[in-house]
């Protein structure tokens, strides 16, 4: 069974930008639809499944009359991800709480185009980030100036360690690919947080954040939407 849970009207990411516009929040929330999906059977019990029931899903979503992309995430701007200790290549990995902490999120490829996302270097996910590629991350301004100063992040490693509650992302070794500016993980008055990005394929999830971008006006979109998932 494939649940759909919540739609979020469009417009909603963009609430506190409207009222807080001299912020930046590093990502364009305009015509962005949300709403979350559960993967929930027996069909969906490994990787594999779960991968090909995420490809189907965006193309059926990205079907519908007047959206122009889709993109699937653990969770949207603005609602936060799973914070896990990590270490930069280099460094002990002993899982100590003097480990640095960064906010997971792990995404399609599109992500970062769909919400305007800027890249700073290197390159995004693409679908040869697969799940029998090498491991691979993105990651955000703040990490890489903090972990990175002196030189290149692009081929640089961390080593994401056990969190302290069940995870999609297993742990293991990650080499940075790109560089993202940031983006407001929590809210609007937030301290940076260092950012690890990952590609959904490579860590399939049974719970997803959906991400339309839409066009026109079309007041049966949310039931195209239903039909849809």
């Amino acid at each position: 069974t494939l649940a759909f849970l919540l739609l979020v009207c469009a417009g909603i990411l963009a609430n506190s930008f409207i009222r807080l516009n001299r912020v930046p929040l590093g990502f364009s929330p305009d015509n962005i639809w949300t709403f979350r999906a559960l993967l929930r059977g027996d069909q969906y019990q490994d990787s594999q499944q779960l991968t090909n029931a995420h490809r189907a899903l965006a193309d059926r979503i990205d079907a519908v009359a007047g959206v122009t992309g889709v993109a699937l995430a653990n969770a949207t701007p603005l609602a936060g991800g799973e914070s896990r200790p990590f270490v930069p290549a280099g460094r002990a990995t002993d899982g100590s709480a003097e480990s640095p902490r960064g906010t997971l999120h792990v995404v399609s490829p599109n992500y970062f185009n769909l919400l305007g996302v800027r890249r700073l270097a290197g390159r995004e996910f693409s679908p040869a980030d697969s799940a029998g590629a090498p491991r691979v991350a993105v990651v955000n301004l703040n990490l890489a100036r903090r972990y990175f100063s002196g030189g290149d992040p692009i081929g640089q490693r961390l080593t994401i360690l056990k969190g302290c509650s069940v995870s999609a992302v297993p742990v293991g070794e990650v080499e940075i690919v790109g560089v993202v500016d940031n983006v407001r993980d929590v809210g609007i008055d937030e301290v940076p947080f260092d950012c690890i990005y990952l590609p959904i394929a490579q860590n399939p999830l049974p719970a997803v954040a959906v991400l339309a971008a839409v066009s026109g006006d079309n007041p049966g979109r949310l039931d195209l939407l239903r039909q849809a998932v």
